[in-house]
């Protein structure tokens, strides 16, 4: 397939890491097959305000995976980035929003049998959905979801499959803590 036939994510290289998630030194296209032992990056940004609800965004219906589906923000790193880059960069990209890197908490790291090493940050702002900037390509709508109401939506299929990082996400609202409105 020629270069100019590869689609803006196709085209996008990424950096290659090891299961230990270390930078192997060598990089690839976004959606490339991997082999054995290699990894690429990603990140996944929680943004949760001082209701107690978190901001969700609806995938856009031209999304070739998962259209229409509700989602925390995030996506894969390009070569160079650490996760907080490309953490920073998809919310800015994807909502017009831009996020203090200072104030990232690092929620864990896991990695899937999909080659995907994956960053989860929280971040505690409120924002007022009328002055964010949505990218038509990537996001159709945005709303702002309680805990209860996002595993409600999880349980009905309306929300990207999360089921391992809940518990981190429960934990950093203290909704393990048996607080009802998530206040840690």
């Amino acid at each position: 397939m020629s270069k100019t036939n590869l689609t803006p994510i196709q085209d996008e290289l990424c950096d290659i890491y090891d299961v230990l998630g270390r930078p192997t030194g060598r990089t690839c296209l976004r959606r490339a097959p991997m082999a054995a032992g290699d990894f690429q990056l990603g990140a996944t940004v929680w943004i949760f305000n001082r209701k107690n609800e978190f901001l969700m965004q609806q995938r856009a219906m031209s999304k070739r995976i998962r259209p229409g589906i509700w989602a925390s923000h995030g996506g894969a790193a390009q070569s160079g980035e650490s996760s907080v880059d490309a953490a920073l960069r998809e919310v800015r990209e994807e909502l017009g929003l831009t996020l203090v890197p200072e104030k990232l908490e690092f929620l864990g790291r896991m990695i899937t049998l999909e080659h995907w090493i994956n960053d989860y940050y929280f971040y505690r702002t409120d924002v007022d959905l009328s002055t964010l900037t949505l990218q038509k390509e990537e996001v159709a709508a945005v709303c702002w979801m309680s805990f209860d109401e996002i595993l409600l939506r999880h349980r009905n299929g309306e929300l990207i499959p999360f089921v391992p990082e809940l518990p981190m996400l429960a934990k950093a609202i203290g909704y393990l803590d048996g607080n009802a409105d998530g206040r840690p």
